[in-house]
């Protein structure tokens, strides 16, 4: 930008910066101040493109402004100036670019940029350090390697200042877009990706049309969300794209969002104030930082370390483990020195000024930025500074006595001098937060809003507290002006000096206010209103809309948020009377919390157990309607805890009820399809999973299983085909395994589809086919990753390990099994470690490691003899025979663990494990005694299939039975086998 001049004429115009004045052949032009300031800038720039960017950094600095509010201001300056939209006598449009001022300016007075009562501090004296560090990490960006970075500093030592100067330097000399949001201090629970929702409403340099076909094909569950940029007919896809919604891939679809918009342009993406983050919008940052696919992204986040570290905030870990892993830049602000604020002053007003005060400044402030400008606001407004005769003249003797001790003190100095509306005005505003309105205002100071609009505009022109924030828009269609603290640090200040009662007034007219503002919408805000009716003692309507903000943040898949809502309801809930209205409210709060907590801390978490107990036990006299989804809830952990029995035991105890009143049943068959075939019982539970289906609709979705994240009619033919398989009726499995596929991807449910395709992969285990199984592991994998569906993952890294061992027979094969039981246990599911553990074990016997197969085998047959009954029980002990045939032990030894999984077959019907247990036999076999006992077995085995299969075993022990038809005498067979058939 260019030195900006006094006084300047254009046409019949003559402005006058100083006066703030304009005049038309010498008749004042009433313009508002966001106006002036917008014809200030572009004149400044006459003949020169002005982007938006710049436009709204030099306007509207330090706030999020969106760009209808820039239209705006340039109509009214084109009326002002009385242009045709025809004719750009004064201001031309540059199409998606900005504006420029096109008649001759004519002047001579000029000064350095700004007067002293209306210009901010400049940026860059002392910061020049900390630019040249945001300029080299944006190159970065800009040449394809994604950057993240912390900008920190305690209260008021510049830290937005040098990002709004870093925006406007880059924006002026690069094409880049600029995503914008900032944290709310909100004296309690922030809402889930605000800032970030804010951040893409109000992207800068990206047409609106082009924002939503990038989100519509990248981040759907985002779009949702966002009102303002949806179009006709969005419903139903964005409808369908709800389902099976993760926090994981939220976060996934946004990344993917920001590249791609990155693609045409860099983009810069800020986030300002992060130590009052959410914990969703910190889940992002982390994930952010993390990636290292190449992308022209670069993330600058502001915060303040301390106030971080006090709060005992997750930001301050996360990060300095960021910095540790060399995953983000820090640049942290100092003081200013006595040079920096020298070189200010000197440039603010002149040399003997900044000779005569800096010293002075410096000593009272220690060089804060924020203290240095509004002590130098003060001198101005008392007149210890004072222009006289085209210089600057100084009281210097006072402004040395008796200085504040801190900033703090300072503003409460500043509070005593204000008028009694004024200060009313500030109490009020310190009680709605950092943003605050006309409207609000007035209505929790009973004034009427004139004489409120008045004193705010005043006030913010003053610059002292506040500045304009543009224009606040409700549901009910009221609209007014809009303000923001100059710094939360001035709100807390204002805030901390009202007594309780004054708090608890103003709160509940606050309350009052936003309900009747919002109308039917009040969930929008359903956190800001609890914090309000909490702060107002009104319990019943904080908890009523604690409950409403969980919900909400529930919809996001923000399940820490959902957590630190309900545990403030709990909290609240202490101070309720003991009764019949406690535990209905207790019994909400808890059927809420119970998934939460599962979803966050994995099946283990004893908070989350007792949370759905809790509920079990308070329901039934208050809310029967919750009973079941705790009791599913609670099932599903004692289930992937591998307490088989235990969830039967429970499901079963409320089936009879839910037929009587035909609810949930569909749920009941399926959990107890997933138990019975988990124990064993095959047959039993194949009959669940089948009349389960006749209880799900094949278009409705279970409510319940979706907060689950589960298909009903996806998991009971998943179920069936597993059970299937091992009752001997391979080919039906298939069926009913690619049926549940299909079910799942059409239309796509996510989360659906990666539980078929592990179902699918567990199905090609059983059956022996390597190739398919690294195939569907692999799809698993990927989209269990991208929808964060851990347990579905980890099974695919198991499976694959399997698969891979057949085929490569390396260590990198073993890891991906080991990788997978760890992943399990990580979450707390060990239902499936026996199966996972023998899947570990066959593969070290393929490569020749018995002894550390025995060992595996050996755990796992101790937590099946625990759990009484097992699925793959028979397999175990199947491989122990073979793991033992490998070594020294005795030939009775082998000879027992077979019989052992003969007998575990058998007694659970698996026809196909008793099928796989005779093959193993015969491979094992030291004489021919033993080879027509087990040929005899195979014949009768075959007999009892209903149908010719083709899977290898069934082909294998075909061939085997008829060379020992056609050849009864077998050779005989010296020694034992030198190696394992498969």
């Amino acid at each position: 930008m260019t030195n900006s001049r006094t006084v300047v004429e254009f046409g019949p115009f003559r402005l006058d910066r100083r006066e703030r004045r304009l005049l038309r052949d010498g008749k004042p032009v009433p313009l508002t101040g966001k106006v002036f300031d917008t014809l200030c800038v572009l004149v400044e720039n006459s003949g020169h493109l002005v982007t938006k960017n710049q436009l709204l950094a030099a306007v509207w600095p330090n706030t999020i402004v969106e760009e209808e509010n820039l239209s705006y201001t340039i109509s009214v300056l084109r009326k002002a100036l009385q242009q045709h939209r025809s004719e750009p006598t004064y201001i031309e449009t540059v199409p998606r670019q900005g504006y420029r001022f096109v008649m001759p300016v004519k002047g001579e007075h000029s000064l350095l940029s700004g007067d002293a009562h209306t210009d901010a501090m400049p940026t860059l004296f002392g910061r020049e350090a900390e630019m040249m560090v945001l300029k080299d990490v944006f190159a970065r960006s800009c040449a394809g390697t994604r950057q993240a970075v912390f900008v920190t500093g305690d209260a008021g030592m510049g830290k937005t200042s040098l990002v709004d100067a870093f925006v406007a330097e880059v924006t002026r000399t690069t094409e880049v877009a600029v995503a914008r949001g900032e944290c709310l201090q909100q004296r309690g629970q922030a809402e889930p990706y605000m800032p970030l929702l804010n951040a893409i409403t109000r992207v800068t340099s990206i047409a609106h049309d082009d924002l939503h076909d990038v989100l519509a094909a990248h981040a759907p569950t985002w779009l949702a969300q966002l009102p303002s940029l949806l179009r006709d007919g969005d419903d139903t896809t964005l409808q369908r794209a709800q389902l099976g919604k993760t926090r994981e891939r939220m976060l996934r679809e946004i990344m993917q969002a920001f590249s791609m918009l990155a693609v045409a342009r860099p983009l810069v993406v800020i986030l300002e104030d992060l130590h009052w983050c959410d914990y969703s919008t910190l889940d992002f940052v982390s994930m952010f930082c993390r990636q290292s696919t190449p992308a022209r992204l670069l993330l600058i986040a502001t915060y303040r370390a301390s106030d971080a570290k006090a709060s005992f905030h997750p930001l301050h870990l996360e990060v300095r483990e960021l910095k540790m892993r060399n995953c983000a830049t820090e640049i942290p602000l100092p003081l200013m020195k006595p040079c920096d604020v020298h070189a200010w002053m000197s440039t603010r007003f002149d040399r003997n000024i900044g000779d005569l005060l800096a010293p002075i400044l410096h000593t009272q402030t220690d060089g804060n930025p924020l203290f240095i400008e509004a002590t130098v606001q003060n001198w101005l407004e008392q007149g210890q500074i004072r222009e006289h005769e085209g210089s600057w003249q100084v009281n210097a003797p006072d402004l040395a006595l008796d200085p504040p001790a801190s900033l703090r003190d300072f503003l409460e100095q500043q509070l005593r001098t204000l008028a009694p509306l004024e200060r009313s005005i500030l109490e009020a505003a310190s009680v709605a937060g950092t943003h605050f309105c006309t409207l609000m205002i007035a209505g929790m100071l009973q004034e009427h809003s004139e004489q409120v609009e008045a004193t705010c505009a005043a006030m913010s022109h003053a610059n002292t507290f506040f500045h304009a924030d543009g224009t606040r828009e409700y549901p009910d269609g009221s609209v007014c002006d809009a303000y923001k603290f100059k710094h939360s640090l001035f709100a807390d200040t204002i805030y901390s000096q009202l007594t309780a009662a004054q708090r608890v007034r103003m709160h509940a007219r606050a309350a009052e206010l936003l309900e009747r503002l919002q109308g039917s919408h009040t969930s929008d805000i359903a956190g800001e209103l609890a914090r309000h009716h909490a702060e107002a003692k009104n319990t019943e309507q904080a908890l009523n809309y604690l409950q409403s903000a969980a919900k909400q943040a529930g919809l996001r898949c923000a399940h820490r948020d959902v957590i630190s809502y309900l545990d403030h309801s709990l909290d609240l809930l202490r101070s309720v009377p003991a009764g019949l209205q406690r535990d209905q409210r207790e019994v909400t709060i808890q059927s809420m919390r119970g998934p939460a907590l599962m979803a966050t801390r994995g099946f283990a978490d004893k908070d989350a157990e007792f949370a759905f107990r809790r509920t079990i036990e308070l329901a039934p006299t208050t809310d029967e309607q919750a009973v079941f989804p705790a009791v599913f809830g609670l099932a599903a952990m004692l289930e992937f805890r591998g307490d088989f029995a235990g969830c039967q035991r429970l499901v079963q105890a409320y089936l009879p009820e839910n037929q009587r009143n035909y609810r949930h049943i569909g749920e009941c068959r399926q959990l107890l399809a997933c138990s019975k075939f988990h124990q064993g019982h095959f047959a039993s539970a194949l009959e669940h999973a089948l009349r389960g289906l006749d209880h799900f609709s094949e278009n409705l979705h279970s409510e319940l299983l979706l907060g689950f994240g589960e298909n009903g009619r996806v998991e009971c033919h998943a179920w069936a085909a597993l059970s299937q398989w091992f009752l001997g009726k391979c080919t039906q499995a298939v069926m009913s395994a690619m049926h549940a596929l299909e079910i799942a991807q059409t239309p796509a449910h996510s989360y659906a589809v990666a539980n078929a395709l592990a179902q699918v992969t567990v199905l090609y285990q059983f059956r022996g086919e390597p190739d398919l199984v690294l195939k569907y592991a692999e799809q698993a994998i990927e989209i269990g990753q991208q929808q964060g569906i851990v347990y579905r993952v980890a099974l695919g890294y198991a499976l694959r390990g399997w698969a891979r061992a057949r085929v490569t027979q390396d260590e990198g094969a073993l890891d991906d099994i080991r990788k997978g039981i760890e992943m399990a246990e990580g979450i707390g599911a060990t239902l499936d470690r026996p199966y996972l553990l023998a899947l570990l074990a066959e593969s070290l016997i393929l490569m020749g490691r018995a002894h550390e197969a025995l060992t595996h085998l050996a755990a796992a047959l101790t937590q099946v003899a625990q759990t009484r009954s097992f699925f793959y029980e028979a397999e175990l002990w199947r491989l122990q025979g073979l793991a033992l045939a490998n070594t020294d032990a005795p030939p009775e030894t082998v000879e027992q663990s077979f019989q052992h999984a003969l007998d575990a077959a058998h007694g659970q019907q698996a026809k196909t494990l008793q099928l796989r247990a005779l093959l193993s036999m015969y491979d094992t076999a030291t004489n021919e005694r033993q080879c027509r006992q087990v040929c005899r077995m195979l014949r009768g085995t075959l007999q009892e299939f209903s149908e010719d299969l083709d899977t290898p075993d069934f082909v294998r022990a075909k061939v085997i039975v008829r060379e020992y038809t056609n050849a009864p005498r077998l050779k005989a067979v010296s020694g034992r086998r030198a190696a394992v058939k498969w």
